[in-house]
């Protein structure tokens, strides 16, 4: 994905994308709750398969000892110094992915 096309993709607010801004609060916060969990997954999963196999170690240990997402992006951090890019990379490819499917309809 091109920088213009990451940066368009981060740049989209979903609510109003997918005509649902007038949502109520509650259903708000439990779409973007959904969103965050299907979006760390996908992170998780992308930071697991580029690590090499020695570094993989230091972050499961960190995955095992916290439920805190945050202290695991430190521990990945510390590994991958490219996970801010793999972050935005994941979030705008979730963003592009619920988009074609809302659009699909």
């Amino acid at each position: 994905m091109d920088n213009t096309t990451l940066q368009n993709l981060l740049s989209i607010n979903l609510f109003e994308k997918l005509g649902i801004e007038n949502l109520s609060p509650e259903e708000k916060l439990v779409f973007v709750e959904k969103m965050g969990e299907a979006i760390q997954g996908r992170i998780l999963l992308r930071v697991l398969k580029e690590l090499p196999e020695e570094k993989k170690e230091k972050v499961e240990a960190a995955l095992s000892d916290t439920a805190d997402f945050d202290s695991l992006l430190l521990a990945i951090a510390q590994v991958l110094p490219n996970y801010e890019e793999i972050i935005k990379e994941e979030v705008a490819t979730y963003k592009e992915e619920v988009i074609a499917r809302y659009n699909q309809q």
